[in-house]
């Protein structure tokens, strides 16, 4: 789910994948980069272990609220210039994880496979790019993966 959105993200921003083919040092921060840029988790859902007040509401312990985790990764005031994809950007504190005793145990996995993917991804594919308009993506409302991403991998080097 996140390579296809990594591969995605990349190659929609072009200066971003000749940056990293440029220096393949960068791999680490693509990689946890590109989740901030497109979520690979929309929605969560818990159950409050305290009360707490949100916007002048008192919400009660034991409250099922829904997190928007991928709404919080855009948030200019967090992420500057949070709209753009920055694989130099050094502040990797967002949300495509989550956080605290629910952040992802296969995280530090998955940033080890994206960082040798992508860099092993675009030099072996330098022309490589989207060859559709739009993904084909899941109705899950939680995991926003991405079904079919039609590439054009044009000659491999």
């Amino acid at each position: 789910m996140s390579l296809t959105s990594a591969v995605r993200s990349l190659l929609h921003n072009p200066e971003q994948s000749a940056a990293l083919r440029a220096e393949p040092g960068l791999a680490a921060n693509a990689w946890t980069e590109t989740p901030r840029f497109d979520a690979p988790v929309h929605f969560v859902w818990r159950d409050l272990a305290a009360p707490v007040q949100v916007a002048g509401e008192r919400l009660d312990t034991g409250t099922h609220v829904v997190l928007g985790l991928a709404a919080a990764n855009p948030d200019e005031r967090r992420f500057p210039a949070a709209d753009r994809l920055d694989i130099s950007r050094t502040d990797h504190r967002h949300m495509a994880s989550a956080a605290g005793a629910h952040y992802c145990p296969g995280a530090p996995l998955s940033r080890w496979e994206g960082e040798i993917f992508l860099t092993r991804f675009l030099a072996r594919f330098p022309d490589a790019e989207v060859a559709a308009d739009e993904p084909v993506r899941s109705h899950d409302l939680t995991f926003a993966s991405i079904e079919a991403l039609p590439l054009r991998l044009g000659r491999a080097a």
